[in-house]
């Protein structure tokens, strides 16, 4: 196999492992503000149920 042809395969599978880093990269972004905004969600749940401030600090979102 000519050099030049090992070099551009080897390009295109660094390439295609740096995009399927980025994408999973996004993928674990998306989710911890998914999990960030129900944690936020239950909070205010919590605080319309009344509980006190010493309560709420337990459960920080």
């Amino acid at each position: 196999m000519p050099v030049f042809l090992t070099v551009t395969l080897f390009n295109q599978a660094m390439q295609a492992a740096l995009c399927l880093a980025q994408a999973e990269a996004a993928q674990a972004t998306a989710n911890a503000d998914n999990a960030k905004a129900r944690r936020m969600e239950k909070f205010k749940e919590l605080k319309k149920m009344g509980l006190s401030n010493n309560q709420l600090d337990n459960f920080i979102p």
